[in-house]
C-alpha cells in the first residue's frame, strides 16, 4: 500500500471538501490501482516556503507576501515551517517552526534583495 497524500482546492485556491474515494483515479504505468483505503483528515506536514526577494519580484512582491500568509492561516495547528529567501543568494531562518505570528512578521519587514529586516533568532523552534 502507498500513502498519496492529497489537497483538492478550486480556482481560487479554496480546500474543497467532501469528496470521497469515487472522485480520484490513481494510474501506476496508465493501469487502474484500486483505492484501499481512503480518509478525509487534516494531517500535520512540514513545509518549506520559498520566497523569491530578487529584483524580478519588484512588481509582485507584495501579492507574494499576501498568499504567503494567507496559506498559513489555511494552516494545522502543528503544521511546521521552513521559510527560505532566495535573491542571488538562498537564505533560511533557521530550522522549522510553528510560530506562524513570527513568519508573517518576518515575511511582512522581507524586502527586494536581501535578507528578512527582522530578527531571524525571534522565531522559536
Amino acid at each position: 500500500m502507498v500513502l498519496i497524500p492529497v489537497t483538492v482546492t478550486d480556482y481560487n485556491g479554496k480546500t474543497i471538501e467532501g469528496l470521497r474515494a469515487e472522485d480520484f483515479n490513481i494510474l501506476d504505468d496508465q493501469k487502474r490501482q484500486q483505492i484501499v483505503s481512503f480518509a478525509n483528515e487534516d494531517a500535520p506536514c512540514s513545509v518549506g516556503l520559498v520566497l523569491d526577494i530578487s529584483g524580478s519580484m519588484r512588481n509582485t512582491l507584495s501579492a507574494a507576501k499576501g498568499v504567503a500568509e494567507a496559506f498559513f492561516r489555511t494552516a494545522n495547528p502543528d503544521d511546521e515551517f521552513l521559510l527560505l529567501t532566495v535573491s542571488t543568494e538562498p537564505a533560511a531562518i533557521p530550522g522549522f517552526t510553528t510560530d506562524i505570528a513570527a513568519l508573517e512578521k518576518t515575511i511582512e519587514f522581507t524586502s527586494l534583495v536581501g535578507e528578512p529586516r527582522s530578527s531571524i533568532q525571534s522565531i522559536s523552534v
